[in-house]
């Protein structure tokens, strides 16, 4: 009896577990996906680097599961929260007809196991042909060889997925019990009664929305430019505890705008003829009803809107950046810096085994000298412009310097612009941002500096893009100078070039192992390295996990953001189920009701989306001032993955949304009283 009660309540409520069926399906689905990314790539032809990559980003995924199932799980609880409080004339209807509450309970058992059996099963279907793009997607980014991919199920994924959702629903199972053995039966029978909305004063809204405003523009302004975000770091100590300020001011300013913009609106939408057109009237009275009774649900919703549109639009940044970098800077096979080398580089590699002349295509030696702090740095070049760069001035670093000869051998080879100089004249080499605008500053004012005993003028007015090392962004300055400046050996030799024959990964173990003999066989022998293979597979694991991490984070987010929202509407929509019967007894349209709810849901799904946009913008600014500073371009076109997340996920809460708020407004009739 009771499992046919279950059953048939299960079939008959189907519309109402709308919502919480799509969450529990995408959530099931993006778990699946992100924790069968290792049995996808397991398929792959992939050298070991690739695979000892993709092994720790899998590692990082599964403890990143783990996050995501306490807040999926949460989720989970609070959206079965208003399942029971939209059935609870029904659970109080058993009570009254003798049923005990242990068997209410049962009942509510039964049926969110079927339910949670249905959202697994399919969630773990979605998720098993999603997962074939993402084994798709991990196959391009790390250049696997396809032949042996085919279509798989991760069985390790679908149990672990089971595993953490079987916990999440014995918390929920936890919960109806605790829910139901509380209830009372005249709270559970009692309508909620609609409670009149206390009108705020129209001048005091104004003048919160203006302060509001006011104060997020300050807090925008706070951390979109570099020098404020700074001196606002500086001033704590670098521990970063100085960015909660504005954190704060924008968490206080978004309830500000929640909070007096419904009495605003409805005061210049009454003025407006097309409030009294149709159930204009009845539904903006809806809305700022909603909106006001929502203030803080809906301020936490834009700021995890926003969070979550960062999250997203700066991890595709980075990816971008990333692969942006490896093209601009891999721009040889190789480049090796020897330091401490009293012969030439090429000498002692075929002194411990390794011919350059037969190993290389092509390639270059040339020397950067080592310049001290009292010969050469910020100070030199900013003269008495130091204000506002204090900091940098402070900094103790060896420069380097190189002769103009030298240095365009290797910008011949790196296909990068060479330069001419006259014999009193410099120039600054630079591809770091943050120190570059340090040099400009210095620069614009054409310093004269001295070296070695050489006066010399700046050539340019800033400087230009460039480097010796293939460094991925990290040049934060090269001196070039004539070549009759530089003498001595206190210098450091750079070899770049290119590897002969096909073999590239071959010729570069052999040199890597006759590096690390050198190191034994030559006193004072030591080197560093970058090469178009190490950087390719760095760029690739870390854009990978960059991207998958933020993802799953990002998406996650968005899930639970869309689904408070959905359910936060809904409940809504129940407490003004009175309102529609009115309506229908008045002769009202059903299609006037349902474009009327329509727009409800609308404005209520968009409006904390806007405001989150608006913080984002200020976000991704702010994240691209840190992404500059340590060596990222950040690249805000791919921002379209973001608003693609957006438009499935949170356009899918919108239209469930929206079915079942005609599904309880149009069943308000019958609903038992």
């Amino acid at each position: 009896m009771i499992y046919k009660i279950a059953y048939n309540n299960m079939k008959k409520s189907i519309k109402d577990y709308a919502v919480y069926f799509f969450t529990v399906m995408l959530g099931v689905a993006v778990f699946y996906v992100f924790n069968a990314i290792g049995s996808q790539s397991a398929m792959l032809k992939i050298t070991k680097s690739s695979s000892d990559m993709i092994k720790m980003m899998t590692g990082i995924l599964s403890g990143v599961s783990v996050l995501v199932s306490i807040v999926l799980g949460f989720l989970i609880v609070y959206a079965n929260s208003f399942l029971i409080k939209r059935r609870r004339k029904e659970f109080g209807v058993y009570m009254i007809l003798g049923m005990s509450k242990k068997k209410v309970s049962y009942i509510l058992f039964i049926e969110t196991l079927l339910v949670g059996l249905i959202s697994l099963g399919a969630g773990l279907v979605i998720g098993g042909l999603l997962s074939q793009l993402m084994g798709l997607a991990v196959a391009k980014m790390f250049a696997a060889n396809m032949t042996a991919y085919r279509f798989t199920f991760s069985f390790p994924a679908m149990l672990k997925t089971i595993e953490y959702f079987g916990i999440m629903y014995l918390f929920v199972m936890i919960f109806n019990t605790i829910s139901i053995s509380k209830a009372q039966i005249i709270t559970l029978l009692r309508k909620k009664e609609n409670q009149s909305m206390k009108m705020r004063n129209p001048l005091l809204c104004t003048m919160i929305f203006i302060a509001g405003a006011m104060i997020l523009g300050y807090a925008y302004a706070m951390v979109i430019d570099y020098n404020r975000l700074v001196k606002l770091i500086d001033a704590t100590g670098n521990t970063g505890s100085g960015l909660l300020i504005p954190i704060g001011m924008g968490m206080v300013s978004t309830f500000m705008i929640f909070y007096s913009v419904s009495s605003l609106a409805t005061q210049f939408i009454k003025k407006t003829k097309s409030y009294w057109k149709g159930l204009n009237s009845f539904t903006f009275k809806q809305l700022s009803s909603q909106i006001h009774t929502m203030t803080v649900s809906l301020s936490i919703i834009s700021i995890l809107l926003f969070i979550t549109i960062t999250i997203l639009g700066t991890a595709s940044s980075m990816t971008a950046s990333l692969n942006n970098s490896y093209k601009e800077n891999t721009v040889a096979d190789f480049s090796y810096t020897a330091w401490h080398a009293k012969s030439d580089f090429p000498t002692v590699l075929k002194k411990n085994g390794f011919d350059v002349n037969k190993e290389f295509k092509n390639y270059v030696n040339v020397r950067a000298y080592n310049l001290s702090e009292q010969e050469f740095g910020y100070k030199q070049l900013l003269g008495s412009h130091t204000k506002g760069y204090e900091k940098w001035t402070k900094m103790l670093m060896q420069w380097n310097a190189m002769s103009i000869s030298d240095y365009n051998k290797l910008a011949k080879m790196y296909h990068h612009k060479q330069y001419t100089l006259g014999k009193n004249q410099y120039m600054m080499i630079c591809d770091y941002e943050p120190s570059g605008r340090v040099l400009n500053a210095g620069l614009k004012y054409k310093p004269a500096i001295t070296i070695k005993g050489h006066s010399l003028q700046a050539a340019y007015d800033h400087y230009q893009t460039g480097f010796i090392e293939m460094s991925a962004g990290y040049n934060i300055g090269i001196l070039i100078v004539p070549d009759h400046v530089l003498t001595g050996s206190d210098y450091k030799q750079v070899l770049a070039g290119n590897y002969a024959g096909k073999h590239k990964q071959a010729t570069e173990d052999r040199l890597m192992a006759v590096l690390k003999k050198s190191k034994t066989t030559t006193k004072n022998f030591d080197y560093t390295y970058s090469t178009k293979i190490i950087n390719i597979q760095n760029t690739v694991g870390i854009g990978a996990l960059v991207t998958f991490v933020g993802m799953y984070i990002g998406i996650v987010f968005l899930i639970t953001s869309a689904a408070i929202l959905a359910l936060k509407t809904l409940s809504q929509m129940i407490d003004s189920t009175s309102r529609y019967e009115v309506l229908r007894k008045m002769g009202t349209e059903e299609s006037m009701m349902n474009h009327s709810i329509l727009k409800q849901v609308l404005v209520l799904f968009i409006f904390p989306l806007i405001l989150a946009i608006i913080h984002s913008v200020a976000g991704m600014k702010f994240s691209s001032v840190i992404l500059s500073s340590s060596g990222f371009k950040a690249d805000i076109h791919t921002t379209w993955l973001v608003f693609a997340a957006l438009a499935v996920i949170y356009g899918g809460y919108i239209f469930v949304t929206y079915q079942m708020s005609k599904n309880i407004c149009n069943t308000s009739k019958t609903t038992i009283h």
